[in-house]
C-alpha cells in the first residue's frame, strides 16, 4: 500500500506557498491553479495526497474548488493555531514560507477523522455568497443610518450629504430584498435543501434567514454531533483555573460570531413564543441562574434542536433513496 504524502500550503492574496518537507514552492493563486496542478501531477499521486492548509476566507476558495474537483483530501486547520505553532517551534519571524513549514509540522498531530474530502455544490456556494453579501449590506445599512442620525444634529451639514446617504440606504434596502428573493429561489431548486430549511424554520423563534444560515453551517461544516456544533459556534463553556484560584467559567466565543448573534436574537424571541424554550428559561432562572446565562443556555438548546431536525431530514432522505 502506498504511503500517504502530506503537502502544506500557505495561502495569500496573489500566491500559494507549498512545502513538501524539504523545499518551498510558489504558485499563482488563480482559478483551477494550472501551475500547481502541473507540479502535483509530476511529483505526487493525488489519490494518496493530503493537503494541510488554513482557510483564509475568499483567498482559499480557488484551492478548495481545485481539491474538490481533483478529489484531493485536505485538512483545514484553524488559523488561530498557526501563530501558536510558530511560537512553539521557536520562530520569531512570520513569512509565508515559515507558515507553510509550521503547517507541515502539524501533520504529526493529524488523525484520520481530521482528513476530509471537499464536495463542490454550486447551489451551496451561491447561497453562501448571497448570505455573505446580505450580512455585509446589513452592517453597511446600520452604519449609514447611524451617520444619518448624526447629520441631523449637525447645524453645518451639507444637504447633499443627507440626500446621498438616504439614496444609499434606499439602494441597500432594494438589494437586500433582491437577495432574499434569490435565496428563496435557490432553496426551492433542491428538494433536500428545501425540506431541511423548512424543518429548521418550524422551530418557533427561528426565522427564515436564520434557518438558512443554520442549514448552511450544518451542511458545509459536516457537523457530526451536538458537541461539535456547540463548539464551532463558540457556545462551549471554558474554565480558567490557576492553583486554588478558579477565575470563572464562560463561553469560548471562538466559533462563528455571526451565527452566534443570530441564535441570540432567535433565543430572545423563543423565550416569549416557544413554550418548550420558555419553560426551560424560566426553570433556569428559578434555580438562581443569571438571566444572561439562562439565555445562552437557550441559544445552545435551539442550536441542538435545529441540528436534530437537520439530521432527521438527512436520515429520512437516506431511507427514501
Amino acid at each position: 500500500m502506498q504511503k500517504i504524502s502530506f503537502l502544506a500550503i500557505d495561502i495569500s492574496k496573489h500566491n500559494i506557498t507549498a512545502y513538501d518537507g524539504k523545499k518551498s514552492f510558489n504558485f499563482p493563486n488563480e482559478r483551477f491553479l494550472p501551475q500547481f496542478n502541473t507540479f502535483l501531477s509530476k511529483n505526487f499521486n493525488k489519490n494518496f495526497l493530503v493537503i494541510i492548509y488554513e482557510p483564509t476566507g475568499p483567498y482559499s476558495a480557488f484551492l478548495e474548488e481545485f481539491c474538490a474537483l481533483e478529489k484531493i483530501k485536505v485538512v483545514p486547520l484553524n488559523p488561530r493555531k498557526v501563530p501558536r505553532l510558530l511560537e512553539v517551534l521557536g520562530h520569531r519571524a512570520k513569512t509565508d514560507g515559515l507558515d507553510a513549514k509550521a503547517l507541515y509540522e502539524y501533520r504529526k498531530l493529524i488523525s484520520h477523522k481530521d482528513i476530509k474530502t471537499l464536495e463542490l455544490n454550486e447551489n451551496l456556494q451561491k447561497l453562501a455568497s448571497l448570505l455573505s453579501e446580505y450580512h455585509f449590506l446589513k452592517k453597511q445599512r446600520v452604519n449609514f443610518l447611524n451617520y444619518l442620525e448624526t447629520l441631523k444634529f449637525n447645524p453645518w451639514r451639507d444637504e447633499e450629504s443627507e440626500k446621498t446617504i438616504e439614496n444609499m440606504i434606499f439602494e441597500i434596502n432594494k438589494r437586500l430584498k433582491e437577495i432574499e428573493e434569490k435565496i428563496k429561489k435557490l432553496i426551492k431548486k433542491e428538494a433536500d435543501t428545501k425540506n431541511k430549511v423548512e424543518a429548521i424554520k418550524n422551530i418557533e423563534g427561528i426565522g427564515f434567514l436564520t434557518a438558512v444560515n443554520l442549514f448552511l453551517f450544518f451542511e458545509r461544516k459536516k457537523i457530526r454531533n451536538r458537541k461539535e456544533a456547540v463548539a464551532l459556534v463558540g457556545l462551549d463553556p471554558i474554565i480558567y483555573e490557576s492553583g486554588k484560584r478558579k477565575i470563572g467559567c464562560r463561553i469560548s466565543k471562538q466559533g462563528d460570531s455571526y451565527l452566534r448573534n443570530l441564535l441570540y436574537m432567535a433565543a430572545m424571541c423563543a423565550i416569549r413564543i416557544n413554550e418548550r424554550i420558555k419553560k426551560f428559561f424560566v426553570r433556569l432562572v428559578h434555580r438562581g441562574k443569571p438571566r444572561k446565562l439562562a439565555l445562552v443556555a437557550c441559544m445552545r438548546k435551539l442550536l441542538i434542536i435545529a441540528l436534530a431536525y437537520y439530521k432527521n431530514c438527512s436520515q429520512n432522505l437516506a431511507i427514501t433513496s
